[in-house]
Order: structure tokens, then C-alpha cells, then sequence
């Protein structure tokens, strides 16, 4: 019972792959036409752009690496001009009379005051500009980010925006310059990719007008590759590589795979062919064979052959490619006994296509006459490759898918490039942005670590002056205090020993143990854990936490993120 469970699982699976050919399933070369297929269908798509996700308005969309550094670049100008001086302001602002960057880097007057940035930077500045003031204002920008600024700000903030911002025109240069690289190297690409379809003269007629992106000339017959007033066999039989005969072209060997040299049962690959095509001694032309190429390409691209969502890569393309030369050998039909395998083995593996086996004939790809492949050896619906194989030349449209497939690797290294520098623009704005929002903070800080503290003396100062041993004005003196005539008493002097407040930039606590080791000679200072010896002085070695500290760790962050 469970064997004959197993033997119906295997059947089913068996049927589940032949659904898979549909209409080619009775076709002789239905196999080789799926393997042409799937690489018929990569080399006519397009090479898009690197994409990158854009999702700032909620839904998200994908927009060119190129598209999205513009938008990133752009906001960053605009960040960085809200902290501009009013020299460049007043030249924006002006644009009547600076028309753009060249205009800008032309004028003796203002070119100095844009020393170091480029004109494609200035033109994007005159776009950014009018979004800061006036009618053309970006209300939304200018409320979250308190626009305009006082000049103060503007000043203590310029130079670290100015230097996020040359980074980020480092940024926009370098995938300018691997885009253009990339944008070369999808055409070249796509120029292979047809190639090795179509043939070399079509690339001839057409090099100009192919793009990596845009639709593909069409092919007439003009530069297709079939050789008018010859026949199926000397056009077919034995690859040579040449224009007009097999294995210079996809497009030729998939014509040369689905006809005999007759005009009925011309349907090899599919039933989607028109079997009467004549291919009858030498009557075939380049009309009738483009005729067959359209029809078995159509039902490539629109039939259920196995092949369904293939997006051309350097993997797909690859394995297509060595899924295809597998089959090289493998498609023979018996017709008498083998005989001598020295005989007709040699020459197999160099065969795609069906072909008889007969005896010690030699195998071969004769295919003229109604039924090829009820009569002898020799005879097959078949292209020989075996004399482009014993050379180091290889057949010429599978070279080109190769090199071809090997340019699309550099092109998916160069993408992942370019989402890169994308990515680190993306993170210079958003330090440039967060450098303005917290301004004020930053302002704070550096306020109240400017204000002289007020001393407060301390409990041991209090008592000290209290009770001095020697309650005159100099006793009073000698413990570090002053005598208040008004009160008629003794009290601590302003600011002294106070430890817990301090000016400047450091506090009187600090400054008091600092006069300890300052005192010491050699021999004390280094017994002293807080003191070391250095330069003959005794100085304090201990790290000192000032009220500068929380401005210091702001800047210092902003200052790393720039290296």
C-alpha cells in the first residue's frame, strides 16, 4: 500500500512537470526551445536605474539612487543656508542679477564670497533660497526650525554645518561620478544583451538608438541573419559563427532548432508555429525566417514554458546559460542499432536538437526532407557545435551572453554602491538637522557656563572666621578673613575655598587643590597621589569636571561625526 502511495505521488509530480511545457510538450525540441526561452527573455528586458525606497510621503515608492541624492542635497543646502552670512544671502536673493552659478563665479565682486563651492551647489542654493523668506517661504521648515536665526547663532553654528555640508557635496560628487560610471555600463550591457539576440548587424544599424532603459529598435529583415538562396542545412547544419549561419546569434540557432528543409510539420519547438513555413531547398528568405524567429518568440514571451517573473541578473543569466549548453548531446533518437561508438559518439556532445542514432553512421544535423527523423543516422532537427567547441573561439552569442552577464555583476556591485553613499547623505542631514534643533541648548550652555558664580561660603569657612585665635583685624587677616566694621564682626572672604561654584573655566575647589601641588617640592609632589613633577613645578594630575562639560560633550559630538 505504500509503495503504490509513493508510485501515485511520483506520477503526479511527473504530470506537474510536462503541465509546465503546455503547448511545446509534443514538440521534438520543446526542452531546448524552454532553456532558448528563458534566455530569449532576459536579453530583451531593460536595465533600470539603482532604485532606492522613498517613503516620505507615507506610501513608498522607488525612485532612482540619482533622484534621491538630489532631494537629500537639496534639503541639506537649505539647512546650511539657514546659518549662512548675510553676504551670500544678499547674492541669492538677488538672482535678477546672479542669474546662477556661472553668473555667480563670473562676477569679480561676489566669486570670493563662494570660495569653495561649485556652481552646481550655487544653483542648487538658488533654488533652496526663496523656501527660507518672502511669499516662497516653507512655513512648515522655518517654524521647526525657528527661521530666520540670529546672527550670533548663525556664526557659533556655521562652521560645523559648513563642514557637514562639504561632506555631503563629497557625497553628491562621488555618485555623480559611479552613476555615470554605472549609466555606461548598463548601456554597453544592453548593447551585448541584443547582440547576442539579434546579431552583430543589428547592432551595426541600431548602436546609436539603443539605450540601457529605452525600447529595443525592432528587428526587420533587413539585418536579420538568415543567408536568402541557401538552405535549411547550410545555413543550420554545422555552426560556424559567421553572420547568416548557426551560432552567430540567438535568434538564428532558435530558427535553425524549429524547422526542417520542407514546408509542412515545421513546428519543432512549438505549435504556435505556422507548420507550413517553406523551408524547401533553397526558398527560404530572410522574410520567411524572421516570420518563424517572431512566432517562436511570441509564444516565448506569452506561454506558459516554465519560465515566468525571470528578471535578468548575472546569476540568472549564467545558469540559463549552463542549463542550456547541459542538453549539449543529450536529445538522440535510435534508429538501428548503436554499432560503434567510435563510430558516431565523437561528434555528440557538441549537438543541441534532436538526432538520430543509427549504426556506426556518424551523427550529424541533416535536416531536409519531411520526416528527418524517420530515416537514417545522420539525419537531426539539431545544430552541430562541435567545430566552434574544439577551438578556443567557443560560440560567439553564447560569449556575448557571458560577458554580458559578467557586466551585470559590476553593475549590481556599483548599485549597491551607490544605496551606500545614498544612505551616509542621509545621515549628514539628519546631523545638520539635529545641530539646529538643538541650537538652544547648545546656546544654554554656553551662557551659563560664561556667568561669574556668586561663592558661597562654606560651613568650615563660617566657623573659621567665627572663632580665629586672634580676634583682631590682622589675626583676622592671617586665617583668610575680613572684619566687618559695620557689623563689628568677622567674616569669610568673597570667593575663597568655595569648592562647590567656580568661573571661567575652571571653580574655586579645583583652583584650591591646584595651589596644593603647586607648593610641594619634588620629593613631597611625588609622594602625593594628586600631584606630579613636571617641568621642575609640581602640578595637579587629577582630571578636573568643570561646568563647561555639557556644552563640551554636545560640540565634540557634532565635531566627531565629521571625521
Amino acid at each position: 500500500m505504500a509503495f503504490s502511495s509513493i508510485n501515485k505521488i511520483a506520477q503526479a509530480m511527473f504530470l506537474l512537470s510536462l503541465a509546465t511545457l503546455e503547448a511545446f510538450a509534443a514538440q521534438d525540441n520543446a526542452t531546448k526551445y524552454r532553456d532558448m526561452c528563458a534566455i530569449l527573455k532576459m536579453l530583451t528586458q531593460r536595465i533600470p536605474a539603482t532604485q532606492s525606497k522613498d517613503s516620505s510621503d507615507k506610501a513608498v515608492a522607488s525612485v532612482t539612487a540619482a533622484s534621491k541624492m538630489a532631494a537629500i542635497y537639496g534639503n541639506i543646502v537649505r539647512l546650511n543656508l539657514t546659518v549662512a552670512p548675510d553676504e551670500i544671502l544678499a547674492v541669492l536673493s538677488d538672482q535678477a542679477k546672479y542669474k546662477d552659478g556661472k553668473t555667480v563665479k563670473a562676477n569679480a565682486e561676489v566669486k570670493d564670497v563662494f570660495t569653495g563651492v561649485d556652481e552646481g551647489t550655487i544653483d542648487v542654493m538658488f533654488s533652496q533660497a526663496p523656501k527660507l523668506r518672502g511669499s516662497g517661504a516653507d512655513k512648515e521648515f522655518t517654524q521647526k526650525y525657528g527661521v530666520p536665526i540670529d546672527l550670533a547663532t548663525r556664526e557659533r553654528l556655521r562652521l560645523t554645518a559648513a563642514a557637514l555640508a562639504n561632506k555631503a557635496t563629497a557625497l553628491r560628487n562621488r555618485l555623480i561620478t559611479v552613476g555615470h560610471q554605472a549609466d555606461a555600463l548598463r548601456t554597453q550591457t544592453r548593447k551585448l544583451m541584443l547582440k547576442a539576440l539579434y546579431g552583430e548587424a543589428y547592432l551595426t544599424k541600431n548602436d546609436a538608438a539603443i539605450t540601457a532603459e529605452g525600447e529595443a529598435p525592432a528587428l526587420t529583415e533587413n539585418e536579420f541573419f538568415w543567408t536568402s538562396s541557401d538552405t535549411r542545412d547550410n545555413n543550420s547544419k554545422t555552426a560556424t559563427g559567421e553572420a547568416g549561419k548557426a551560432g552567430h546569434c540567438l535568434a538564428q540557432d532558435m530558427v535553425c532548432l524549429c524547422v526542417s528543409g520542407h514546408n509542412s510539420r515545421n513546428q519543432y519547438c512549438t505549435n504556435q508555429q505556422n507548420g507550413n513555413d517553406n523551408y524547401s531547398g533553397s526558398t527560404a528568405t530572410k522574410t520567411t525566417a524572421l516570420c518563424t524567429y517572431n512566432k517562436v518568440a511570441t509564444a516565448c514571451q506569452t506561454g506558459n514554458n516554465g519560465h515566468t517573473n525571470l528578471q535578468v541578473s548575472s546569476a540568472a543569466l549564467t545558469t540559463a546559460t549552463t542549463a542550456l549548453t547541459a542538453n549539449f548531446g543529450t536529445n538522440w533518437v535510435n534508429q538501428a542499432g548503436l554499432g560503434d561508438a567510435n563510430g558516431n559518439g565523437g561528434e555528440k556532445s557538441g549537438i543541441l536538437g534532436v538526432y538520430n542514432v543509427a549504426g556506426a553512421t556518424g551523427v550529424a544535423c541533416s535536416a531536409m526532407g519531411a520526416s528527418p527523423l524517420s530515416t537514417s543516422g545522420g539525419k537531426g532537427v539539431c545544430i552541430n557545435y562541435g567545430n566552434l567547441l574544439k577551438t578556443a573561439t567557443g560560440i560567439p552569442w553564447i560569449n556575448t551572453v557571458l560577458e554580458a552577464a559578467e557586466n551585470l555583476k559590476k553593475i549590481y556591485e556599483d548599485s549597491v554602491d551607490l544605496i551606500g553613499i545614498v544612505k551616509s547623505a542621509e545621515a549628514v542631514e539628519s546631523q545638520i538637522e539635529n545641530l539646529l534643533l538643538i541650537r538652544n541648548l547648545l546656546t544654554q550652555a554656553g551662557t551659563k557656563d560664561g556667568q561669574q558664580k556668586v561663592a558661597t561660603p562654606t560651613q568650615e569657612e563660617q566657623i573659621k572666621c567665627k572663632n580665629p585665635p586672634n580676634k583682631t583685624a590682622e589675626g583676622f587677616a592671617n586665617v583668610g578673613c575680613d572684619f566687618d566694621s559695620d557689623k563689628n564682626k568677622c567674616k569669610p572672604k568673597p570667593g575663597a575655598a568655595n569648592t562647590a561654584a567656580g568661573a571661567g573655566d575652571g571653580n574655586a575647589g579645583e583652583q584650591k587643590k591646584e595651589e596644593k601641588c603647586t607648593r610641594k617640592l619634588e620629593d613631597a609632589c611625588k609622594k602625593e597621589s594628586n600631584c606630579k613633577w613636571e617641568n621642575n613645578a609640581c602640578k595637579d594630575s587629577s582630571i578636573l569636571v568643570n561646568k563647561q562639560f555639557a556644552l563640551s560633550v554636545v560640540s565634540a559630538s557634532f565635531v566627531a561625526l565629521l571625521f
